[in-house]
């Protein structure tokens, strides 16, 4: 993960995945990582459910929506513009 951090503030965005048995730590080894995280860096967090393996891209959807204040009741024009204003507003801060 520290390589993987490394590798982001370098300018190529990544992506982590965590798996393991229930009780393993997961949960604590991500919250230290984001404790360790400097302040300028941008650390989103997904979860993933047994009740989702039907849907692969389900963690990764809920991330963008969250991100991008998305809600079920918004249209596709509101869904595209809140996008829109999130990549434009990370692409300012290069």
């Amino acid at each position: 993960m520290r390589e993987t951090r490394a590798q982001a503030r370098a300018g190529h965005g990544q992506i982590v995945g965590v798996v393991g048995e229930p009780g393993v730590s997961k949960s604590r080894l991500c919250h230290e990582f984001k404790l360790l995280a400097p302040r300028d860096c941008l650390v989103l967090e997904a979860l993933s459910v047994s009740h989702g393996k039907a849907y692969p891209y389900l963690p990764l959807i809920e991330l963008l929506r969250n991100y991008c204040q998305i809600t079920a009741q918004d249209d596709e024009r509101r869904r595209r513009n809140n996008l829109t204003d999130k990549l434009l507003t990370r692409a300012d801060r290069r």
